[in-house]
């Protein structure tokens, strides 16, 4: 089972397709820990709101909004560790690992971010689920 927990300073449509993707088609769960212009992009912009309305409707997705720089990008995918080294907004390299050190630090940080972060509910995003 896909289960992924990501910090996101920044937001791209492919990725989000690819998370839809996951939670829509195979089940999968996610949490997401974001800062504010993410958070925007995802409430303001049509071709996002559209895919996290489906998302959030299936339970299977959780956002945090957190006020923290959260650079740089982290993924944790079950046991795998995605740093993402970002120019700006674009993404550069991707570094992928299952090292038990750098696991124990992701998903410690991660954790650390989402306990200081505000829960996002549906309705905050003006999202109704029924």
């Amino acid at each position: 089972m896909y289960n992924g927990r990501f910090l996101l300073p920044i937001i791209g449509l492919h990725g989000t397709e690819v998370i839809y993707e996951r939670i829509i088609n195979h089940g999968a769960t996610c949490e997401l820990v974001v800062e504010p212009d993410v958070m925007n992009t995802i409430q303001s912009k049509d071709e996002y709101l559209e895919y996290f309305e489906e998302m959030i409707a299936t339970d299977r997705l959780t956002i945090y909004r957190t006020e923290t720089n959260l650079s740089p990008p982290v993924g944790i995918i079950n046991d795998c560790v995605q740093l993402l080294a970002v120019d700006g907004d674009l993404p550069r390299t991707l570094i992928e690992t299952s090292h038990s050190q750098v696991y124990e630090w992701a998903t410690d940080t991660f954790e650390a971010y989402k306990q200081q972060a505000e829960l996002v509910m549906a309705s905050d995003m003006g999202i109704t689920t029924s």
